[in-house]
């Protein structure tokens, strides 16, 4: 890792508000460079960055036809990548980690023009297999231990889910289709929304454009089309209902339609959804970002008229404001990566609670917005972004690296607990493990508290957390020491996973003590050593 750019800020935003006097410092972090020159993050409907069980930071690219896989436990130092995939051209991955740290990747391979699957299930990587005999452009999300698929045949969108450590070869529901030639669904991009005490609602997002103009026949259609279209499951009847579009339409002879990205965001909690595309038609390009609750969507906001890559992240912690959400953009095959955050929700009106920040390193590709955070020593590191940067620009550097854009603040902002929804049928779980690994600097004893409530204090003398109906969970240990904490997981060293214990007078809990935690660094045995 390599620290390229620093620039100094008096003033930093946290959870919409702004906080004066605090020390903010944002740099650029590259992982280890790799060969292939550019689009390892081709493609924003698949998420490249996710947050696992115990606040570990996951990323998958592409590297010349190989699926690389990469991870952090301090935002910072990221582990050598290792090849998920190797012998055949590959591309397209997203990554999902469920409810239980597993972690779930998939990727077109190229020359069967199919979608391949590899998870991780806590301490190794299972060898790849085909999840979907003909398709591409996947997207995946997880919850719980199910792993929710979207994917496109171009005539067709299909989703599927399956047990993350169980899958096998699906089929999938189709949620929209043609015998059209010139029309395309394209970009499938999955979120959830929860549905208390029930099976999460999915929901997806893609990119319909359609220019029949000269067909011969049935298709023949003089009105070209695109724009983003957004479904949601009725999981009681199986079906896709149509919960918002926003298509363009032209009678010129002659119009041409191009779908360029697009994203879809949820914040499962609170169902608010996010959908930033872009699209063209007769030339003319619109950046557009989209939100809606329920069957109630806002006004798509306008965010310029150029052509884009653009990634939405919503923000799904507690410790947020409900809305608050990151966009980042970038010029579609340009080197100017940014990025914002915002607040939208329910019925109200958009609100930007920052300004547009460009990358601090090298010039940077195709970002991918993230929400991570932990404080350390007094300071908290926050992770924005994740980006291809152009290392041409850096001598003696060549082709092109990752790049995480984190801010570090000192000293860290005391956590404040937003509405946590509260429903009686919802367990109450705490996990603990004992983890390595890149930025460890040892094993550590950590505890999640994501599935219980927030955390709301960590010393050494303990720590606590506060539940959805109010209630507090007390953790405690005889000897160790806090290493670092965020808002759901707090770390600890000198200890053990035994001498860690909980108590509360109300709240009735489970404990998962997982042990031995590790090996993401550890390739399949699919690939040689890169």
């Amino acid at each position: 890792m390599k620290k390229i750019g620093i620039f100094k800020m008096s003033i930093v935003f946290i959870a919409g508000l702004m906080l004066a006097g605090v020390s903010a410092e944002a740099s650029w972090w590259s992982t280890v460079p790799y060969t292939y020159g550019s689009a390892s993050l081709e493609f924003s409907n698949g998420q490249k960055i996710v947050t696992g069980r115990y606040n570990i930071l996951h990323s998958v690219y592409q590297d010349n036809g190989a699926i690389m896989y990469t991870f952090s436990t301090d935002g910072l130092t990221w582990s050598t990548p290792i090849a998920l995939a190797c012998g055949t051209p590959s591309k397209y991955p997203a990554i999902a980690a469920d409810s239980s740290g597993k972690l779930a990747v998939v990727w077109h391979d190229v020359n069967t023009d199919s979608i391949s699957y590899v998870f991780h299930n806590g301490t190794s990587w299972s060898m790849p297999m085909q999840i979907v005999a003909s398709g591409t452009e996947p997207s995946i999300v997880a919850r719980g231990t199910t792993v929710y698929l979207a994917w496109t045949t171009q005539n067709a969108v299909r989703y599927a889910s399956f047990p993350t450590l169980t899958p096998a070869l699906v089929t999938g529901e189709v949620i929209g289709s043609t015998t059209c030639n010139a029309t395309h669904f394209r970009l499938p991009s999955i979120a959830l929304i929860e549905n208390p005490c029930n099976p999460p609602i999915p929901v997806v997002g893609f990119l319909y454009d359609s220019d029949e103009q000269t067909t011969v026949g049935v298709c023949n259609n003089p009105t070209t089309s695109v724009g983003p279209k957004v479904y949601k499951r009725d999981n009681v009847m199986g079906v896709w209902n149509l919960a918002w579009s926003n298509l363009r339409t032209s009678l010129t002879t002659g119009s041409t339609v191009e779908s360029i990205s697009l994203a879809v965001a949820s914040r499962y909690s609170s169902g608010d959804l996010y959908v930033g595309y872009s699209d063209v038609q007769n030339g003319g390009a619109r950046t557009d970002l989209g939100h809606g609750r329920g069957a109630t969507w806002s006004t798509a906001a306008n965010l310029d008229n150029l052509r884009h890559h653009i990634h939405v992240r919503a923000n799904e912690s507690s410790a947020s404001p409900v809305g608050t959400f990151r966009l980042a953009m970038a010029y579609d095959g340009g080197y100017d990566a940014n990025y914002r955050d915002g607040v939208w929700a329910g019925t109200g009106a958009l609100s930007w609670t920052s300004a547009t920040t460009y990358t601090t390193g090298p010039p940077a590709a195709r970002p991918h917005a993230a929400w991570w955070k932990r404080c350390s020593a007094g300071t908290q590191t926050d992770v924005r972004v994740l980006a291809e940067e152009d290392l041409a620009v850096c001598i003696p550097c060549s082709g092109t690296s990752l790049g995480v854009e984190s801010e570090q603040v000192t000293p860290c902002p005391t956590v404040v607990i937003g509405p946590i929804p509260y429903y009686p049928c919802k367990a109450i779980l705490l996990a603990t493990a004992v983890l390595s690994g890149p930025g460890v600097g040892g094993p550590i004893v950590v505890v999640d508290v994501t599935e219980a409530g927030v955390l709301k204090s960590a010393t050494d003398r303990g720590a606590t957390v506060v539940t959805a109906s109010g209630d507090t969970i007390n953790i405690s240990w005889r000897t160790g020491r806090v290493a670092w904490s965020s808002d759901s997981v707090v770390a600890l060293t000198g200890t053990t996973e035994a001498d860690v214990t909980f108590t509360s007078s109300k709240a009735k809990f489970t404990v998962e003590r997982q042990g031995a935690v590790g090996g993401f660094d550890r390739t399949p045995n699919v690939c040689p050593a890169r």
